[in-house]
């Protein structure tokens, strides 16, 4: 979500693996101080695929974030961001873009 947004760099391994990070120590994510607080509440539903009525809440939770980042920017600044991750380099060629237009 949030890593994704504004941190990752989503690069595919071609045309090697080499092309991307070496390791986990060049890998930016977010620290406690850099999101939101969340309140989280369990509702008992059990699911009929699951184990035990188990199901995973993951990815669900992922998917809001970057459009919420993206939309705050373009109403923080007025323009449109559409790569990620939103760097504050990527807003300052869009102001500029914007501008020289």
């Amino acid at each position: 979500g949030i890593s994704h947004a504004l941190y990752e760099t989503t690069e595919p391994y071609y045309p090697n693996r080499d092309h991307g990070g070496t390791d986990f120590n060049q890998y930016l994510m977010p620290g406690p101080g850099d999101l939101a607080e969340t309140e989280i509440i369990v509702l008992e539903r059990p699911s009929a695929d699951g184990p035990f009525g188990a199901k995973g809440p993951g990815e669900m939770c992922a998917n809001p974030q970057i459009p919420a980042v993206a939309n705050a920017v373009f109403d923080a600044v007025g323009v449109r961001i559409d790569t990620l991750p939103i760097t504050p380099e990527r807003i300052l060629r869009a102001l500029k873009a914007r501008a020289a237009s």
